[in-house]
């Protein structure tokens, strides 16, 4: 007769304690890694510099000063979805919308823009240097075009570094996009334009 009482009681606080732990990873988790799209304008000064140490980080040879950096934020970026561990942003996605100029641009190159009521630019994907390689990027892209309606339309530029499209990190980024479905419209020594047209499915 003890004995069942101790196992019930046993039982019960198994049971107790596994619904504890199920409820402490969940709220880790939620807590760990979040994924947020927002405009400058409404980021905290915190969000604010942490999103600009992480540019400063991912190009160390910016020659633009903090000033220039938040006016550009402010004023050109459309939207910022932020990848954020432990509260902290560690890795950002910038979009702009396309303008009409832009657009008779990507024309005379001779690209088919189809959906202008949803063309949009990413303008750069940066994540904190001792947190690449780990698929946050990959998550932020993938983010947003889950975001996305079915039709719209996507664009970016990968800068060529030393102005040979043979060498250098450019390759590795243009096979990262590629990988995740976008196709190359034209390359240049300057730059390699890419293009995305999201479909019925998502990645």
């Amino acid at each position: 007769m003890v004995q069942r009482h101790f196992l019930g009681a046993f039982l019960k606080l198994h049971k107790i304690m596994q619904t504890v732990l199920v409820n402490m990873y969940e709220w880790c988790v939620s807590k760990m890694d979040t994924v947020k799209c927002q405009q400058f304008v409404d980021m905290s000064d915190r969000e604010q510099a942490d999103l600009l140490h992480i540019i400063r980080m991912g190009f160390p040879n910016h020659e633009q000063g903090t000033e220039f950096l938040m006016l550009h934020f402010l004023y050109s970026v459309h939207a910022i979805i932020t990848y954020r561990r432990f509260g902290r942003i560690v890795g950002i996605l910038c979009l702009t919308d396309m303008d009409r100029d832009t657009i008779d641009a990507y024309v005379s190159k001779g690209l088919v823009v189809e959906n202008l009521e949803v063309c949009t630019n990413i303008t750069n994907v940066c994540v904190h240097p001792s947190l690449q390689r780990r698929g946050i990027g990959t998550h932020l892209v993938q983010a947003y075009l889950n975001m996305l309606p079915r039709d719209s339309e996507v664009f970016l530029h990968v800068d060529v570094n030393c102005g040979d499209p043979d060498k250098g990190p450019h390759n590795d980024l243009v096979r990262w996009y590629r990988r995740l479905q976008f196709t190359v419209q034209y390359t240049n020594r300057v730059e390699t334009c890419m293009y995305l047209k999201k479909r019925e499915w998502c990645i």
